[in-house]
């Protein structure tokens, strides 16, 4: 149900121009494996898994030849179709983009890169630009079109939820210089707009105004200097996102997908709500202590609920379509994050029931009332105890040979 990208990518793949030769998977679609496959049953296809680290040209080269040799004994290159270069992230850019040079003069050949980060030389080297391109491309995703960027252009790329992740024209920014810079980033990214005011109660509460905005300008240059631009300016008393640069934000990509899922009819909400399952990769910014940071606290509690929204939504929409099984595993996710939230347990149960799957119908309604019991003090509401009584009762009828509980 979820392997919608994979769709996707088949899709992009099939309306390129004859005369792309260089395909790059992006960097950001983690099950890379999945187009690997694909492509590796292709006929004509060689398969060269690159190794080492900062591997040169002659490197390559010599893999490459060990590798035609092996896979393609009896054929000449002119035999070749399709030559796939595994973590191509191994060879240093200019042998990288040396070997790619190597193969533009050869008719009827396609390159399949596989990388750990788009090499720069993909924008800069304009004979190369101009028969590449990256798959998938899908802005609403944060899949950008990196060989489409100018030179100059300033892409922040923001990865919030999970650990929290950024780049900057596809190269990852990873030295913060601490932990300060980082989490100033992330809160001027998040907000998008903040009064100064705003900004030293959320980081400097205690400090006199001058003394935070001393330490807030120190911060905020650093940052700049971490990225090689201004992130921000002010102006009518706010700090913005400094005009010039392209922010792609996945925590404002999942609401606007949220968003706009309500208002869709049925099919395409779905589709919707599968891009916002797929962009929620874990809690808003992880990496962040939360009990010294409560703006990260807020915010992550705010998320994780219209993520479990999301999911029961989505679970609905396929438990009414027939397909229980999926929706099942849907509600089992939400309701990991509302431990007591009595109509996931009672559809969870409910599904279980029809499976015939007593035990774990069971085992669901014993957890809940637990919870309840221990954050509460108070006893599922009774229609729940009459759905647990009525599974004990079928699976004695069934005599499923369970150990059920009394």
């Amino acid at each position: 149900m979820f392997d919608f990208l994979y769709e996707l990518i088949r899709q992009q793949i099939s309306v390129l121009d004859s005369n792309i030769k260089f395909v790059f998977v992006q960097p950001a679609y983690l099950p890379q494996h999945n187009v690997l496959k694909m492509f590796l049953q292709e006929p004509a296809c060689l398969y060269v898994p690159f190794e080492g680290t900062n591997q040169a040209y002659s490197a390559l080269k010599d893999k490459l030849e060990r590798c035609f040799t092996e896979q393609f004994p009896t054929s000449t290159w002119s035999d070749i179709r399709l030559v796939i270069l595994d973590e191509a992230d191994r060879a240093q850019p200019k042998s990288l983009e040396t070997l790619l040079n190597d193969f533009i003069p050869s008719p009827n050949l396609r390159v399949l890169v596989f990388s750990r980060s788009i090499p720069a030389f993909v924008r800069s080297n304009d004979l190369i630009r101009s028969q590449a391109r990256i798959i998938p491309i899908e802005n609403s995703l944060m899949f950008p079109d990196y060989v489409a960027l100018a030179n100059e252009a300033k892409l922040l790329e923001v990865r919030a939820l999970g650990g929290g992740h950024v780049l900057l024209n596809g190269k990852p920014v990873t030295d913060w210089d601490g932990d300060l810079p980082r989490n100033l980033f992330f809160y001027l990214i998040d907000k998008g707009m903040a009064t100064r005011s705003q900004i030293f109660d959320v980081f400097w509460p205690g400090l006199p105004v001058h003394e935070a905005t001393n330490v807030f300008h120190v911060t905020k240059r650093k940052i700049n200097s971490i990225l090689g631009l201004e992130l921000t300016q002010y102006s009518g008393g706010f700090y913005r996102i400094a005009t010039g640069i392209n922010l792609i934000y996945d925590v404002s990509l999942f609401k606007d997908l949220i968003q706009r899922s309500a208002i869709e009819t049925k099919n395409s909400a779905q589709d919707l709500l599968k891009r916002v399952i797929w962009l929620y990769k874990g809690d808003f910014l992880i990496g962040i202590d939360a009990q010294a940071n409560p703006w990260v606290q807020n915010r992550r509690h705010e998320l994780s609920q219209l993520y479990g929204e999301a999911l029961f939504t989505q679970g609905k929409m396929l438990e009414q379509s027939g397909d229980v099984r999926s929706a099942l595993g849907l509600f089992i996710r939400a309701s990991a994050l509302n431990r007591q939230r009595e109509d996931l347990a009672g559809l969870i149960m409910g599904i279980y029931r029809k499976l015939g799957m007593f035990e774990d119908s069971l085992r669901t309604y014993e957890r809940i009332e637990t919870d309840i019991a221990d954050t509460l003090g108070i006893s599922p509401a009774q229609w729940l105890q009459d759905l647990a009584a009525n599974i004990r009762a079928e699976a004695k009828t069934a005599n499923s040979g369970i150990n059920i509980t009394q």
